[in-house]
């Protein structure tokens, strides 16, 4: 996030929601840096809670500030279909203007683009039945390119149609 430029500016509290429960404070820290910062909470069931989070900041005379932006990863959920794998995502929440980019990689190779969208899901038919893939969504903000990454998941699709049996003669 990037930090207040107030002179009397003390510090920050964090704020974070679980799953869409009420926000809770889960940190307050003294800090007077300017730039941007960056808070890590660590220990987090990414793969099966949604977290949600927003700064305020505090001055030495005890004011807090209103709360800036909400910020909310995307929950990325894999699963295997005949023939192709269905992602299907939670929505971000937090940039004006954003585009989702599915990315994929099979183990030993780089992350690959392989759609960009603006809805939460899709449908990856380009898909080996004996591969398993890991996919992210890289979610960024249209005109200042700010990104956040959802968590990763895996899946191997499956086929279902069994193969001709062959005439031997």
């Amino acid at each position: 996030f990037r930090a207040a430029n107030d002179k009397n500016r003390k510090g920050y509290i964090v704020y974070r929601s679980v799953n869409g429960a009420s926000f809770a404070p889960i940190d307050t820290f003294n800090y007077t840096a300017t730039g941007t910062l960056q808070y890590v909470d660590n220990h987090l069931d990414t793969r099966g809670k949604t977290h949600a989070y927003f700064v305020r900041s505090l001055d030495s005379c005890g004011n807090v500030a209103q709360p800036h932006d909400t910020h909310q990863v995307v929950l990325l959920d894999v699963s295997a279909q005949n023939s192709y794998n269905r992602l299907s995502w939670t929505h971000y929440r937090g940039f004006g203007s954003w585009r989702y980019t599915v990315e994929r990689r099979s183990p030993g190779t780089s992350w690959m683009k392989l759609s960009t969208t603006v809805y939460p899901f899709f449908d990856d038919h380009a898909v080996r039945c004996d591969t398993l893939y890991e996919y992210r969504i890289l979610t960024e903000e249209l005109f200042t390119l700010y990104s956040s990454l959802s968590n990763t998941d895996t899946a191997t699709a499956y086929e279902i149609n069994k193969p001709l049996v062959p005439d031997i003669i």
